[in-house]
């Protein structure tokens, strides 16, 4: 029974993520508060992430290929990450790291020893309920509507594999 008046704001996921999820879901989120003219926020996925856990001190990893992993440190965490994108083999070493995120089981698998996962984050609708009332506390006063752009965390690149399938198909 909710009508598109009756809103307040929008949220959206900027990535780092699939690429064409993230540019889908800005380019409707984007027109969206513009035509309703209320606040938009866009947060990156670590931010996200962030409101599903009670942790303060913790990485989010997040699977970006083969060999590398997006990285973000909170709290006393935050010093052992210094570029958001690291190689898996550079990953920080510890006694006791509690992260969270989306991590292929491959690289669960390799990750240095001392790394345990968040036990019970909140579900879903708990988290977007905290990210909600949290960031139109901050943006409370926006008005004016503000374009969010896409995060992609890196560079887009052809991969090798991509590569060697498009030279192919032009041979």
């Amino acid at each position: 029974g909710i009508k598109p008046s009756d809103l307040e704001g929008v949220v959206v996921m900027k990535g780092p993520g699939s690429f064409t999820s993230v540019r889908v879901g800005v380019a409707v989120a984007n027109p969206f508060a513009h035509q309703l003219k209320i606040p938009i926020v866009g947060l990156t996925t670590d931010e996200f992430y962030r409101f599903k856990t009670g942790e303060s001190d913790f990485l989010y990893l997040q699977t970006m290929n083969r060999e590398e992993l997006y990285a973000v440190g909170f709290g006393k965490c935050k010093t052992k990450i210094k570029v958001p994108i690291v190689p898996l083999i550079e990953l920080p070493a510890g006694k006791k790291i509690l992260w969270l995120g989306q991590v292929t089981p491959e690289h669960q698998a390799t990750l240095p020893s001392g790394y345990e996962p968040i036990s019970k984050p909140k579900g879903a609708q708990d988290t977007w309920v905290a990210v909600c009332e949290s960031v139109f506390k901050i943006k409370k006063a926006q008005n004016a509507y503000e374009l969010i752009e896409p995060y992609y965390g890196k560079d887009a690149k052809i991969t090798p594999s991509k590569r060697r399938l498009i030279i192919g198909k032009l041979q």
